[in-house]
């Protein structure tokens, strides 16, 4: 596929609804012992037209006390067995309203209820933390096949490899 300088591509996939939400509930992985195989999100995900099969993310709420902060890669005292993030990715197994069933266990924590501050502190407050979860699926898939053409007005790596190509018009505007 080529797009040149007077060319355009537009590209309409399926409406998802939404593309992200919030967990309604934490979900627990294995590093606590009683690794899950499901989420119960925020929002009716089946009804925004999530589907069997779509890949999401489960986004990190790791949370690290000043020990762990300055072990951060890159700071005196790094720890190698801290990791951050903790994000993990899944394909949806089962679907139903706004419980989804993954294809494989969760590894790690993944939080949602609020976060008290202590009075102790000279503070008192109260913050909503709920991990994010994404679908990366989208229903537009560029892709080509695997037979190889020859011939003179195939260039070699077009047939080998394939080739898409996006240009630029002159004011750097894409097409």
């Amino acid at each position: 596929m080529v797009v040149t300088n007077s060319g355009n591509l537009i590209l309409y996939g399926q409406d998802r609804g939404i593309s992200w939400t919030r967990l309604a509930a934490t979900a627990y992985g294995n590093s606590s012992g009683n690794g899950q195989n499901f989420l119960v999100l925020q929002d009716d995900v089946e009804a925004a037209g999530w589907q069997v099969g779509d890949e999401i993310v489960i986004a990190n709420t790791d949370f690290f006390d000043r020990t762990q902060a300055l072990a951060f890669p890159g700071n005196p005292g790094e720890d190698p067995e801290y990791t951050f993030p903790k994000s993990e990715v899944f394909q949806i197994s089962s679907i139903s309203g706004s419980t989804i069933t993954l294809s494989g266990t969760l590894e790690y924590d993944h939080y949602s209820g609020e976060v008290e501050g202590n009075p102790s502190w000279g503070s008192s407050w109260k913050m909503e933390q709920r991990a994010e979860v994404g679908n990366l699926t989208r229903s537009v898939i560029i892709e080509g096949t695997n037979e190889v053409e020859t011939g003179p007005q195939i260039d070699e790596f077009v047939a080998e490899f394939g080739h898409v190509e996006l240009m630029l018009d002159g004011a750097g505007t894409p097409h």
